[in-house]
């Protein structure tokens, strides 16, 4: 997840929206293969409680993976710089951030 964060944090700051893009939207259609099948019995050593919450840390990545195509298409199609738009949000300590550093 951390290299798939830097991926397209480094196409966001080269300005490549359009390959960010298609890369955003593989990652969240991998996220949603990989996380959508697994149910509470996929946990054999872990017990209920702690199976719903690993599921719902699976639920919040697949969600986060799968708004970030939007936002890099509304960037592109606004003409906002990549590198510029996570430069402004790093500086804005007073908003929430729409996204995290990776690292």
């Amino acid at each position: 997840m951390l290299c798939n964060n830097v991926r397209i944090d480094c196409g966001m700051r080269g300005n490549e929206l359009n390959h960010t893009v298609r890369t955003a939207e593989t990652i969240a259609a991998n996220y949603q293969k990989l996380f959508d099948r697994v149910t509470p019995v996929s946990f054999k050593n872990l017990d209920l409680r702690r199976a719903m919450e690993t599921i719902a840390v699976f639920r919040d990545v697949s969600d986060s993976a799968a708004s970030k195509p939007y936002l890099i298409d509304f960037l592109r199609t606004r003409g906002i710089n990549g590198d510029e738009y996570l430069d402004a949000l790093e500086q804005d300590g007073a908003n929430p951030m729409l996204a995290l550093k990776t690292a």
